[in-house]
């Protein structure tokens, strides 16, 4: 009787190896997958310390979008302290909810951490999470069920599926617009690993020739539903700097932010002040 003691062909790291004995499945039994992320193939991802459900129909979250929501929050934060200082000068608790919409959501990763860092803080919020996707939208709902078990204490939120911000009243003026759009231009899409450009959709990587076409179109609506204080938080390719953010979006002023990894990678965009001259 001969025994086929298998050996697993695939060259997995530390993490891929112990995110799979997480879920209870062994690094030795995964060929069959070929080269799907371990992600799909556990159908959870842990982002900023909390466990999200992921699939084929979703972008895994990188460690960069981690960065992008701690940017936020970090700007949440400072806001909700000038506010809340202006307000008790007033001896005011009435205090209007912050409007927050993320466009493209996917799994809801970063639009769901807000929310619970919001609700940690007990700030009062309306949020709208939307994507173009049905499916990706039945995971985003599938990750405030389980993270929230559908109810907030504090907020207010809501799906929407919709192209960018087609079905979305303009009445509703944002405070803060986010979005992880696709941005790698369409030419390097088979530079990236066989993982990325194999398993995941490529509708939410193909940014066009620049990587810059729904991020375009963004902008181009964004001016017609942003407060005058408002800003939009975008996940950007490193190629797109601030002269290039400039040039395709005239009405806003624009702030490059770099990564963990020194590249271009979040951009704040405000609406410019209109000047008005004497004469």
């Amino acid at each position: 009787m001969i025994i086929n003691q298998h050996q697993n062909s695939r060259d997995l790291s530390s993490y891929e190896k112990n995110h799979l004995l997480r879920a209870g499945i062994s690094p030795t039994e995964i060929d069959r997958y070929g080269e799907m992320p371990v992600e799909y193939i556990t159908g959870k991802v842990e982002f900023l310390g909390k466990e999200f459900s992921v699939s084929p129909a979703v972008l895994i979250p990188r460690v960069e979008t981690e960065e992008l929501v701690e940017l936020i929050w970090q700007d949440l934060s400072n806001r909700a302290d000038q506010v809340n200082q202006a307000d008790l000068a007033k001896q005011s608790h009435q205090l209007e909810p912050l409007q927050l919409i993320e466009i493209g959501t996917g799994s809801g990763v970063i639009g769901l951490s807000l929310a619970s860092l919001l609700e940690q803080q007990q700030l009062a919020f309306q949020l709208t999470l939307t994507d173009l996707s049905h499916s990706a939208l039945e995971v985003a709902k599938l990750n405030f069920q389980n993270l929230f078990d559908n109810q907030l204490n504090h907020g207010q939120l809501s799906f929407k599926q919709t192209d960018l911000l087609a079905e979305i009243d303009r009445v509703n003026n944002f405070d803060y617009i986010i979005a992880n759009l696709p941005y790698v231009p369409t030419t390097r899409l088979n530079q990236l690993d066989s993982s990325v450009k194999d398993f995941e959709p490529l509708k939410a990587l193909d940014g066009g020739e620049t990587g810059l076409r729904l991020i375009t179109q963004l902008l181009h609506l964004a001016k017609h539903y942003l407060k005058k204080t408002g800003k939009i938080y975008l996940e950007v390719d490193d190629t797109h700097t601030q002269s290039v953010l400039e040039q395709i979006s005239p009405d806003f002023e624009i702030k490059v932010k770099l990564d963990q990894f020194g590249k271009n990678r979040f951009a704040i965009a405000t609406l410019k002040t209109k000047k008005t001259w004497l004469t």
